[in-house]
């Protein structure tokens, strides 16, 4: 019997989200590390910041995605995370031997300061996306939970509570204890119940008929961010305006307006689905072994235009090496998990 091929849009949309997350990081971590200080005066950092505001929504739809689709939490699924983020961690600690040996520091690299993140690359971790969607998986069973008994109203209701905790205690008031940046397991949380929605009261043909609605909703939200950004750069501080914040509701309305828009596209591609698997590869080597130095050493001597062209090339040359890379690590791990499937799961599966 022939394996149905799953759907492939939603594997572009994961694909997409870590592309806009890749150039945002080159952007404000190597080629414009004054971008996000809004000190945006010059012709190329205004340009840069208008094209920013278009990709700056890669978290929120990668976690919209996971409330679309639900996550189902199993021992496995936690196994996989484990070993793809402790992998890439034993990567990062055999870099900094190699650094340490060549540079000759003298860094005792045994400490506990060095061996802790890579025995614990869950909790130990200065990747902040990690933590959140650690959180949301091991929580997914109770909003699941909650999920299965909501109506529509109910659903509305979630949904209207968790945006006044977001939007107006985090966002407008900055409430510490609240969602003020949206670098919170909150704020994924809240990204999971508008994915679930969406999933169950957008049919597939609501989001054809409203295709270009959506693709309206994220140009416009996008612009209207730029434009307000730059005014803020421009004339200081505007009260209740922080751009740079993944609850902001413009941002918010640009992911779900992308999301939408994306997931309206039905079609099937082999190569789309082989290459999403390893997709969270990307950001871990990205974050965790790429020096970023290196390439802000550089950028300083080229010129503005080269260095705007150079982002999304850049991005399209890292993801796919490291994309490749993975799959040697995937073939790595396969005793891992045959002997898990042969051995653990039906142990495990008893007490389920």
């Amino acid at each position: 019997m022939a394996v149905k091929e799953r759907q492939s849009n939603g594997e572009l949309v994961r694909l997409l989200c870590m592309f806009m997350i890749v150039m945002h990081h080159f952007i404000v971590h190597a080629l414009y590390t004054d971008t996000l200080g809004l000190k945006v005066y010059t012709w190329d950092q205004q340009l840069v910041l208008a094209f920013h505001c278009f990709i700056y929504i890669g978290v929120n739809c990668f976690v919209l995605l996971s409330g679309w689709f639900s996550i189902r939490l199993k021992p496995r699924s936690v196994l996989n995370l484990w070993l793809i983020c402790l992998f890439y961690a034993i990567l990062g600690f055999i870099e900094i031997v190699i650094g340490n040996a060549v540079l000759e520091k003298g860094v005792d690299l045994f400490s506990w300061k060095y061996i802790c993140p890579v025995l614990f690359p869950f909790s130990n971790t200065e990747r902040w996306f990690i933590v959140c969607y650690v959180a949301l998986m091991l929580f997914s069973p109770v909003l699941n939970a909650a999920i299965d008994t909501f109506d529509q109203r109910k659903f509305r209701w979630a949904l209207i509570l968790s945006s006044v905790m977001s939007i107006w205690f985090g966002y407008l008031w900055q409430v510490e204890q609240m969602n003020p940046s949206g670098y919170t397991t909150i704020q994924f949380f809240w990204l999971y119940l508008i994915g679930a929605y969406l999933r169950r009261y957008c049919s597939a043909d609501w989001l054809k008929l409203h295709r270009y609605h959506c693709a309206g909703l994220y140009v416009i939200c996008s612009i209207l961010w730029g434009v307000l950004t730059m005014l803020d750069a421009h004339f200081g501080q505007m009260p209740f305006w922080y751009p740079f914040t993944y609850c902001n509701p413009l941002v918010m309305g640009a992911s779900i307006g992308f999301f939408l828009f994306m997931m309206s596209f039905e079609f099937k591609s082999r190569i789309v689905n082989w290459l999403s698997a390893s997709v969270l590869a990307v950001y871990l080597v990205q974050e965790g072994l790429f020096r970023y130095h290196w390439l802000s050493d550089y950028s300083c001597q080229w010129s503005s235009v080269f260095k705007i062209l150079l982002v999304p090339v850049l991005s399209i040359g890292f993801m796919l090496a490291v994309l490749l890379l993975d799959k040697i690590r995937i073939l790595l791990m396969k005793p891992v998990f045959r002997f898990y499937d042969g051995y653990l799961e039906p142990k495990i599966s008893r007490y389920n």
